[in-house]
């Protein structure tokens, strides 16, 4: 674990100007493959949630040294979850979602590390009736080790 990076960007700000968008299904699951090729480089990725639940995102190295990062922001561009080393340098993080609301995912790597990795998004729909009256605003759950 190498520390937490507490911080807001401006939806205007320069990590959200080149953002993929990752389609989800109607289980909330999706995946994408990247590559930080540069070690200073990250990969900037919205995603727009498809059932009110909690909320899975993982990053699987596939090749190289690649020690990912996972940063998470609403959409207001307020970060709300951060991940480094879930499972030696993949990165998981989760957190509890509201359907139609569209959040932002950061990989980025730690130090000069690079390489190819996947993406993958998970979500749970919620199963008790207490989450539906949440909309109006989103519980988050920082998972740091």
């Amino acid at each position: 674990m190498h520390g937490l990076r507490p911080h807001v960007l401006g939806i205007d700000d320069g990590p959200f100007d080149n953002v993929t968008g990752i389609q989800l299904d109607g289980n909330g699951r999706g995946n994408t493959r990247g590559e930080i090729a540069l070690g200073d480089e990250s990969d900037m990725f919205s995603v727009t949630a498809s059932v009110t639940g909690r909320m899975t995102i993982r990053t699987r190295n596939t090749t190289g040294d690649l020690d990912t990062m996972l940063t998470i922001y609403d959409s207001r561009g307020s970060e709300v979850a951060f991940n480094d080393d879930y499972r030696g340098f993949d990165s998981r993080v989760r957190l509890d979602v509201v359907a139609g609301e569209t959040y932002f995912i950061e990989v980025s790597s730690y130090g000069n590390s690079t390489g190819d990795y996947g993406l993958n998004i998970r979500t749970r729909a919620a199963s008790y009736a207490s989450f539906a009256a949440a909309t109006d605003s989103v519980f988050s759950h920082r998972d740091d080790w």
